[in-house]
C-alpha cells in the first residue's frame, strides 16, 4: 500500500461521514416536520381556489436557533 492509498481511504471515509451527516439531518427534519408534504398540498389547494398556480416551493432553513419555513408560490400570468 502506498502513501497515496492511505490518504485516499481517509477521503472516502470523510465523504461517507459527510453523507451520513446529511442523511441524519434530513431524517431529523422529517421527524420535526412530518407533515411538510401534506401542508404543501393543502396550501396549493387553498391558493388554487382563488388563482392559478404554476409552482409551489417550500424550503426550510435554520438561522441561528430559529427554523425558517419559506413558501414561494408562482402564479400563472394573466390572473
Amino acid at each position: 500500500m502506498s502513501l497515496f492509498d492511505f490518504f485516499k481511504k481517509k477521503k472516502s471515509a470523510q465523504k461517507a461521514k459527510d453523507r451520513l451527516s446529511v442523511a441524519i439531518a434530513l431524517d431529523r427534519d422529517s421527524n420535526i416536520y412530518p407533515h411538510l408534504d401534506q401542508m404543501k398540498q393543502e396550501i396549493m389547494e387553498v391558493v388554487k381556489k382563488y388563482s392559478q398556480i404554476k409552482d409551489v416551493n417550500i424550503t426550510k432553513d435554520k438561522v441561528g436557533d430559529q427554523d425558517i419555513l419559506d413558501i414561494e408560490i408562482v402564479l400563472e400570468e394573466g390572473r
